[in-house]
């Protein structure tokens, strides 16, 4: 699905098509609103003055299963739940997000079967981070400690 660009950059500035200064003002979201919320919200930040949304997306919500197999579910909700942002004339700025690899490992954004790509054994990863997580419990260590090791697991493995 090609779209045209819907604004320009000139001096520094933001036009629409027809050639009108635009300004815009906006939030960020990480999570879509189901498109049965989708009125509500796009309506509320409508009334509010927002006309530009910042969305942030994971590459594990539209690839998650397998390389080059799509979530069509998921991209039908979300192009239907964009045309309603449409609808009440907000634009949206949809941004790839990926922070510390994936779920797995305490971030998001790439999907699991990534580890499998780069050789990494998730089954044997999970019980790695187990491990390490019982052994921090059972022997009552801190949360913050100087121990690389430690810290990475407590902080980063939601303890």
């Amino acid at each position: 699905m090609k779209q045209e660009a819907a604004f320009s950059l000139q001096n520094g500035a933001i036009y629409d098509p027809q050639n009108r200064l635009r300004f815009f003002k906006g939030l960020a979201i990480s999570q879509s609103p189901s498109i049965e919320e989708a009125p509500i919200f796009f309506q509320k930040l409508s009334e509010k003055g927002f006309n530009l949304l910042l969305w942030q997306l994971t590459w594990d919500s539209i690839e998650p299963n397998e390389p080059e197999e799509y979530d069509e579910e998921f991209l039908a909700q979300l192009r239907l739940v964009l045309k309603c942002a449409e609808d009440y004339d907000i634009s949206v700025i949809m941004q790839p997000v990926m922070n510390g690899w994936n779920k797995l490992i305490g971030g998001v954004g790439a999907p699991d079967w990534t580890l499998k790509t780069i050789g990494i054994d998730s089954e044997k990863l999970l019980k790695s981070i187990e491990k390490a997580q019982n052994f921090i419990k059972e022997n009552k260590m801190p949360k913050t400690t100087e121990n690389p090791i430690v810290k990475y697991v407590t902080e980063r493995m939601f303890l």
